[in-house]
């Protein structure tokens, strides 16, 4: 009886962090049917399925979707399609997903660390913000998370029903998008290591054959989508709407792509390292001291000879003003700094770097010991971060959201080892956790109050004003999908030319203020604009 009531309180962490992010989600109120981002491309594939039975990826995903699309349409079914239902959709995978990294942290931490790791996790603003849109990002880390979960079973008990699990998951990641067959990768250059040291063959045939099944389900999914789905903007293995060129700069996009995502990752790194600040420091005191200089001076000069604009750009919106998908921010580029030159952005920045370099203290510092070997669990992330890498310089996709796989990732290795927490660790940790957590949390409202009040500016113009609903665009996310079975509405990509009315952060040529609508932002606090542009009359 005690055992099971001591098995019990285990989970009453968990259930303080679902509590502070129900609190969170009814500050936020991620409700209203309209798009947030891409999310209009990836629900349109939901509303074709549900209307006609007929899975379509449409012309703007490249990724496979079917997965997450799969999980959008159970909800529809449910309870009727909204993009506030297909939100929650991404919301009850993820709270799921949750349950299993703290129950992975319990494997090697206590409870209470576990949780503080947890709410890290949720309330960075990568996750916070995605958490509550049907963006495919967490979608894919859900399903390899989960994979990885099971196939970590496996490594521990060395059971080989666990390898079922695995592999559903990892289908299911691979139907999300394709990078998923990493997963099968990482699975069998761990056997081969697991081969060379104990002779045993048994499990690279299984994870070979693993793999040739995974290989067959992709093969098969791309060849019926594209009888179907012909010249759409796809990138497969076997199909492709699009081809992608490997030139001669890949190694060079290797290194920049591999230097920014961990640059990335450090907005979820800095938590363990300041919580682990005695092992760090201990691990700094007992290295090689020229080794450790040269390590630092790599990974910090590193960061000097990489381009950072097309991401800088990425990281104001998301830290800046919240992810937000208007016409002027991602097409025209209108006030490109707005909401974001303020101290506490400037200071989370800070905080992301900080984690980098923390990174590279932590890595720089590590003895060279003559046994290399590390258990399977590790290897295998670090086979499954280092092909995420090299699939990113050759996609040559550059959102910071990506990180995501990488920062999760790594957060789960760091966190299969010994961590000696102080109470100024934990401290300062909480301090952190709080500062990062509250702005994720008040950014993300702005973000869902701007939405609704450029739908609350569409329907008072069209209501109000005479404007005709083909005149006016009030962002990408309105006028790219009608909420039909058409395709996307690709009249030219920047797509204001041909609108009378425009719905922007700033003035632009060519165009009049027509009307201004304000509102209160809360991060920061100001009041914040919405103008409504008239196309001027030809002189």
């Amino acid at each position: 009886m005690q055992r099971s009531l001591g098995q019990v309180r285990k989970y009453f962490p968990f259930l303080l962090v679902l509590l502070l992010l129900s609190a969170a989600e009814c500050i936020i109120y991620p409700v209203g049917d309209f798009a947030l981002n891409d999310d209009f491309a990836y629900a349109r594939s939901v509303y074709i399925w549900d209307k006609t039975g007929e899975f379509q990826i449409g012309g703007w995903p490249a990724m496979s979707l079917f997965s997450h699309s799969l999980l959008g349409l159970f909800f529809v079914k449910l309870f009727g399609f909204s993009y506030t239902v297909l939100r929650f959709s991404n919301m009850a995978l993820c709270l799921i997903t949750l349950f299993f990294i703290y129950r992975f942290f319990l494997k090697y931490q206590r409870p209470g660390i576990s949780a503080l790791v947890c709410v890290f996790i949720v309330f960075n603003p990568y996750y916070m913000n995605i958490f509550n849109s049907f963006m495919t990002d967490l979608t894919f880390f859900n399903y390899s998370f989960l994979a990885f979960y099971f196939l970590h079973n496996y490594y521990v008990h060395r059971k080989y029903k666990w390898l079922i699990p695995f592999f559903l998951f990892t289908v299911l990641s691979i139907l999300a998008r394709q990078f998923g067959v990493l997963l099968l990768f990482a699975f069998v250059a761990e056997s081969v290591i697991d081969f060379i040291r104990s002779r045993r063959a048994k499990q690279i045939l299984i994870s070979l054959s693993l793999l040739a099944l995974g290989f067959f389900i992709l093969f098969y999914f791309e060849k019926n989508v594209f009888h179907i789905q012909k010249g759409y903007n796809y990138q497969g293995i076997f199909v492709a709407g699009n081809e992608l060129e490997v030139d001669t700069n890949i190694w060079r996009n290797i290194f920049e792509k591999t230097i920014l995502f961990l640059k990335f990752s450090g907005s979820l790194f800095i938590l363990f390292f300041v919580l682990n600040f005695t092992v760090l420091k201990q691990r700094m005191l007992n290295s090689h001291k020229i080794l450790f200089f040269i390590g630092v001076l790599i990974f910090v000069g590193s960061l000097f000879l990489v381009d950072h604009k097309e991401i800088t750009g990425h990281l104001v919106i998301n830290f800046g003003l919240g992810i937000e998908s208007t016409v002027d921010r991602l097409y025209i580029g209108t006030n490109v700094t707005h909401g974001s030159c303020n101290i506490l952005f400037y200071g989370l920045i800070s905080l992301f770097f900080g984690g980098y370099i923390l990174f590279a203290l932590w890595v720089s510092s590590k003895k060279i010991n003559k046994d290399l070997s590390i258990n399977p669990q590790k290897q295998f992330i670090i086979f499954l971060v280092t092909g995420y890498f090299l699939l990113l310089a050759i996609a040559e996709t550059a959102f910071d959201r990506y990180c995501i796989f990488v920062a999760f990732f790594s957060v789960m290795y760091l966190m299969m080892g010994e961590i000696k927490v102080s109470k100024y660790s934990v401290i300062a940790s909480l301090s952190i956790t709080v500062l990062i957590g509250g702005f994720s949390v008040l950014a993300t409202k702005d973000y869902f109050r701007a939405a609704r009040l450029k739908e609350k500016i569409r329907a008072d113009l069209i209501a109000n004003y005479g404007v005709k609903d083909h005149e006016l665009n009030a962002g990408a996310e309105h006028v790219f999908w009608d909420r039909s079975v058409n395709e996307f509405n690709w009249v030219n990509w920047d797509h204001f030319n041909d609108k009378k009315y425009l719905v922007t952060r700033g003035p632009l040529q060519n165009f009049t203020v027509f009307k201004v609508y304000t509102y209160k932002r809360t991060m920061p606090p100001c009041i914040d604009t919405f103008y409504v542009l008239q196309k001027s009359p030809v002189k």
